[in-house]
């Protein structure tokens, strides 16, 4: 029983941090996007708000890791990006994981549980 009010607490806190991290990507979007889309693709690449919100997560690994920013050749852009941005796309890329994570241990867990 405390397994299931420790999946619950887990629930509540991947719902709240999904809010979060939706509100963080608008925040992103209208503030920041357009001028880095500029500077990584040449233009305004504007795609919608789900699928520019999946680049972040693209851009959030960039900030994350020098050495792939600098393979793709943006280490540039993202090194002039704003420290508040470049915590924007981190805190992005983290939640992101952290769900799918969360999804994939809830699967485990309701898969191989032993039924009595």
């Amino acid at each position: 029983m405390t397994f299931f009010y420790l999946m619950l607490g887990m629930y509540t806190l991947g719902a709240i941090l999904f809010v979060i991290a939706i509100v963080n990507a608008i925040v992103f979007y209208r503030t920041y996007y357009k001028r880095l889309s500029r500077k990584i693709d040449g233009e305004v690449a504007d795609i919608g708000f789900i699928l520019s919100a999946s680049r972040f997560m693209h851009w959030g690994h960039f900030c994350l890791s020098e050495k792939r920013a600098k393979r793709f050749g943006v280490d540039a852009y993202f090194a002039e990006l704003p420290r508040v941005a470049r915590a924007q796309l981190i805190f992005h890329w983290s939640v992101f994981v952290f769900l799918g994570l969360l999804m994939l241990v809830t699967w485990v867990w309701l898969e191989f549980r032993g039924e009595a």
